[in-house]
């Protein structure tokens, strides 16, 4: 897999073999590489895992575990699940693709928002002045002269 060759000038990125990208085609391509690392995540689970540990009744000074506890808010309520030791990676790696999903998703909400606001903006901005400044002094004489 040949890897490409990026120059930036002038904010445009030019890509030897493709050509000029723009902003917005660097923003939809990085659209696309969330998407598809959005989609490359099997599994997911909602809350969080604990490793707890428990003192030993029969030999102080031992702990006894470790015992795993997995707390989801649902329902409004916050439920409690115990955990067999061989299942508890697994649930680790769904709590975290869950993570990894929600991160991935804020990045595309991000660059969603980037380029709804460049299609909606026009391509030339106009200055606004700014209504708790009072105007300046070419603007007084302007009003001034009928």
């Amino acid at each position: 897999m040949r890897k490409a060759l990026f120059v930036h000038f002038f904010g445009l990125k030019y890509v030897y073999g493709l050509g000029i990208i723009s902003p917005m085609n660097s923003i939809l391509h990085k659209c696309e590489q969330i998407l598809q690392q959005m989609q490359q995540i099997q599994r997911m689970e909602h809350g969080s895992l604990q490793a707890q540990t428990r003192p030993s009744a029969r030999h102080p000074g031992q702990d006894r575990g470790p015992y795993f506890k997995h707390q989801v808010w649902e329902g409004g309520r916050n439920l409690t699940r115990h955990i067999p030791p061989e299942q508890a990676d697994a649930l680790a790696q769904a709590i975290e693709g869950r993570k990894q999903f929600e991160q991935l998703a804020e990045q595309f909400i991000d660059a969603t928002v980037l380029l709804t606001r460049a299609d909606l903006s026009p391509d030339v901005k106009k200055t606004r002045r700014n209504p708790s400044r009072p105007p300046t002094r070419n603007h007084q004489l302007r009003r001034a002269i009928p």
